[in-house]
């Protein structure tokens, strides 16, 4: 069984002794996902915060703040699943938001001169999802299944 899977997997050009990576990057996304959608949902919390409650404009400021995280948090959890599923979409969706949050990160960063511990470590984990994502190993396991098959 195992000589078949192995001939299997050289056939679509996958290197048995790399296919660790896939799963690692699929986890990383779902991770980076669900970190993105607690840090919405805790931007949301603080609005109950009496303190901040008697000022509006700090409490729209939470709101759209928290707003601006769940939409890539959603994103990263769409791509994630599309991975999981061996989807390319899945591969574009997840490599897309990576490159943007990354972005994003190192833009802000910079524009306020000032860098933050928690900015360098989010960068840097979105920076190696996106590297991960385009290893060959992983670009090819969304080629795979995607090209022919019709079923989810």
């Amino acid at each position: 069984m195992e000589k078949a899977v192995t001939t299997e997997a050289r056939r679509h050009g996958e290197d048995v002794r790399r296919r660790w990576v896939v799963p690692v990057v699929i986890v990383l996304q779902l991770l980076l996902g669900l970190l993105l959608a607690g840090t919405s949902v805790t931007v949301v919390m603080q609005v109950r915060k009496p303190e901040i409650a008697k000022e509006p404009g700090a409490v729209q400021g939470l709101i759209i703040g928290a707003s601006f995280l769940a939409v890539p948090a959603i994103l990263l959890l769409i791509g994630s699943w599309g991975l999981r599923k061996r989807r390319r979409w899945g591969w574009w969706i997840a490599l897309l938001t990576d490159v943007a949050v990354f972005a994003t990160l190192v833009y802000s960063a910079f524009s306020e001169n000032s860098i933050d511990r928690e900015e360098v470590v989010f960068a840097i984990l979105f920076a190696l999802v996106c590297v991960a994502l385009l290893l060959p190993v992983v670009r090819k396991s969304c080629e795979v299944q995607g090209a022919g098959a019709t079923s989810s």
